[in-house]
């Protein structure tokens, strides 16, 4: 079984999946993709194929990151900023804080509807009530101090001369891993699914009230 332009996908250069147990996002250098299989790859008469190409939005259809969320919304992170699609609902977008790059260079969601993004400059946690955390390296010349963070560098991807790194969860453990070239940092978020949550606190926090944000103490 193979999924290519006639399925929807409307590039060659293909940088990126997400897969859920009825659908397959796709990103490419020349737009997304959503292939809705139902939960039956060997039966195609059922699919429904999705070519987002210039679809989302006001963004652009270099779309270098995807991750298909616990709501079902699709993300996609492109050279110029986020968008999410639903189907049977038109796209829409959402603005990055000004402290980050707007290419988005890696998405994964967890299972509490957080959405992670990694760009050329910094990263960032979407949460389902619209407010952003973000978070910068020791080694940032703009970080403010809360921002500060033990990752490696404040661009989560580079993409010369293949693509290197990126941000990862298995949605559950609240564990949220940062891929750089030559090593690997994890996060220990709140973001835990099992029952016993023990007793966790971040620093630093970068969850501040200065942004409208207020942090939440475990």
């Amino acid at each position: 079984i193979s999924f290519g332009t006639s399925e929807g996908i409307p590039g060659k250069t293909i940088m990126d999946f997400d897969c859920a147990w009825d659908r397959v996002s796709v990103a490419t250098t020349m737009g997304a993709a959503l292939i809705i299989h139902n939960g039956t790859l060997e039966d195609t008469s059922d699919d429904i194929y999705y070519n987002l190409r210039g679809q989302l939005k006001e963004r652009s259809d270099e779309v270098y990151a995807t991750a298909i969320a616990a709501d079902g919304k699709v993300w996609f992170g492109t050279a110029d900023g986020l968008a999410y699609f639903e189907p049977g609902v038109l796209s829409d977008t959402v603005g990055i804080p000004e402290d980050l790059s707007a290419t988005i260079t890696s998405l994964t969601a967890d299972s509490f509807g957080n959405i992670w993004i990694g760009t050329l400059d910094g990263a960032a946690v979407y949460m389902p009530d619209g407010y952003f955390a973000t978070f910068k390296s020791f080694h940032s010349n703009d970080a403010p101090v809360q921002d500060m963070t033990p990752l490696l560098s404040d661009a989560i991807t580079s993409f010369a001369p293949t693509p290197i790194g990126g941000i990862f969860t298995d949605g559950n453990s609240g564990d949220i891993w940062f891929g750089f070239n030559g090593a690997a940092v994890v996060l220990h978020s709140p973001y835990d699914s099992s029952d016993d949550l023990p007793p966790l606190k971040i620093y630093p926090n970068p969850a501040v009230s200065q942004r409208g944000i207020p942090p939440t103490i475990y």
